[in-house]
């Protein structure tokens, strides 16, 4: 069956800050440039269907980064230094910011802002000039047959994964690259362990979706079963708490394995 297949290596979200049109909401120091550019590759593409209404729409997560300052002669990490992972859709962000516990507090640039919130979800139009998606496609296949996907495996090729999750609202369909991959040529057994990708609560109004979306690592061995494990708050005593991948879901889902054509 032909499907379309994302060159996830050859996708990316491309944002940029140009402080003459937009003050940017997001950052904790003064830019050290009025203008950035910032390319950063895509890790899933997701896509959200309301049955009810036929309403659609499109979420793309991008890898994980570190704080930083461009541009500077030295000293370029920020301190304290937080991962940065941003999820767009067409209309909004979500910018996920996880310094190394979450009492860690640094106030945004201008300080009357406040503090960095830990999940920062606003309108792209109050904190970008622009933003686009570079997304590569090509034709591609569904392998069916466990021979065919272990000598792909084992071949090299690119694989990706659609992993499908529904309710009785809505439809979740995302395609990943499957970075991680099991499989026994004897046995004729695969198994994915791969992420992060994006995982919704479906029980949310469509458009709080994006806004409570989490990072979840997928795990899967047959077409209609995947665990997912999700990044959550998780304390280790009573005065500090991190983010960790750490709660398991059991769902009932459809999953395919795709390579280019």
């Amino acid at each position: 069956m032909k499907t379309q297949f994302i060159d996830f290596s050859s996708s990316y979200i491309v944002f940029r800050i140009d402080t003459s049109k937009v003050i940017p909401k997001s950052v904790s120091h003064p830019p050290p440039l009025s203008i950035n550019n910032v390319r950063i590759n895509h890790e899933c593409f997701a896509t959200l269907l309301d049955k009810k209404t036929d309403r659609s729409e499109s979420f793309y997560l991008g890898a994980n980064c570190k704080t930083e300052r461009v541009g500077v002669e030295k000293n370029i990490w920020t301190k304290p230094n937080a991962d940065f992972v941003p999820i767009f859709s067409a209309s909004h962000y979500l910018i996920l910011k996880t310094f190394e516990h979450t009492q860690v507090e640094v106030p945004l640039h201008p300080p009357t802002l406040g503090m960095q919130p830990i999940r920062q979800h606003s309108l792209i139009t109050e904190n970008f000039s622009d933003v686009k998606q570079i997304q590569k496609i090509m034709e591609g296949k569904v392998i069916d047959d466990i021979d065919s996907i272990i000598d792909q495996a084992l071949s090299g090729i690119n694989l990706n994964a659609l992993t499908k999750i529904e309710n009785e609202r809505y439809i979740f369909t995302m395609q990943y690259p499957i970075k991680t991959m099991n499989v026994n040529e004897v046995e004729k057994i695969m198994q994915t362990d791969t992420g992060p990708i994006l995982f919704p609560d479906l029980s949310k109004e469509f458009e709080d979706i994006l806004k409570n979306i989490q990072l979840a690592y997928v795990a899967w061995n047959r077409k209609d079963y995947a665990e997912f494990i999700v990044r959550k708050e998780k304390a280790i005593n009573e005065q500090v708490s991190v983010f960790h991948y750490c709660e398991t879901h059991q769902l009932q889902v459809e999953n395919y394995i795709i390579s280019p054509l």
